[in-house]
């Protein structure tokens, strides 16, 4: 690992997995060597349906390491760690321990906030780099409650999607519909990659797979929707 890391010229690691990350007597269950002036991120997760993402510490990393952040600052999580500025292009390296679940689903969340992706194409995007992912039920629930909150936030209203009929076996663009608005995105698969384009393995994937976790999904947003109306009536009503 130390060697690829090196000739990769990679200068940031982020660790999704808790066997990497270093315990309460700074040490991890696994060897952990990176070469010296990486910095690492350690975010000790695991790969459970019950696990949380901390989408906002994983976004902050990525995004301060790809935009040449270079030494972590005192302030900075004793989770990271340094030696040495960086001296050429950042590269992050984003792992957890077989690199289907835990960084794949880390890695989608980021790019679904920084380009405005619904999971589909988010999904599609990683998939094309790395065809062995597979997120847990968990954390396809989570991300499909970012896409909801994507949509929500940033989405356009589109009179044709309005009219649409929602149905259970699309989950392609099914929030979209729900909510009648366009996530309009600011990146597609064909800016980052050069690499053929796969087969529509993946939208088989998200048809079938992912369909438990759309629906969890959908009752948590619906539940949240009914709060946050039953908070504004509750003020006009005072």
């Amino acid at each position: 690992m130390v060697n690829i890391i090196r000739e990769l010229q990679i200068t940031h690691v982020l660790n999704c997995a808790d066997d990497f990350a270093p315990g309460s007597d700074g040490k991890s269950l696994m060897e952990y060597k990176v070469p010296e002036g990486v910095i690492v991120h350690h975010m000790d997760m695991e790969d459970g349906d019950e696990q949380q993402i901390n989408f906002s510490e994983s976004y902050q990393f990525i995004d301060d390491a790809l935009n040449g952040c270079q030494k972590q600052s005192p302030q900075q999580s004793s989770s990271s760690s340094s030696s040495s500025f960086i001296v050429h292009r950042p590269r992050i390296f984003v792992h957890c321990f077989a690199g289907v679940s835990r960084s794949a689903s880390v890695v989608i969340g980021y790019m679904m906030e920084k380009y405005h992706l619904t999971l589909a194409k988010a999904f599609e995007i990683t998939f094309h780099q790395r065809s062995k992912i597979f997120p847990n039920a968990g954390f396809l629930k989570q991300l499909y409650l970012k896409e909801y909150e994507l949509v929500d936030q940033f989405g356009v209203e589109d009179q044709q999607l309005k009219q649409l009929l929602q149905k259970d076996d699309n989950l392609i663009n099914a929030i979209e519909i729900e909510l009648g608005k366009e996530l309009h995105t600011l990146i597609k698969l064909q800016d980052i990659s050069r690499l053929p384009l796969q087969t529509d393995d993946y939208l088989d994937t998200m048809k079938y797979i992912h369909k438990t976790s759309y629906q969890e999904a959908k009752k948590i947003w619906e539940m949240r929707k009914f709060d946050k109306e039953k908070e504004i009536k509750k003020q006009q009503d005072d």
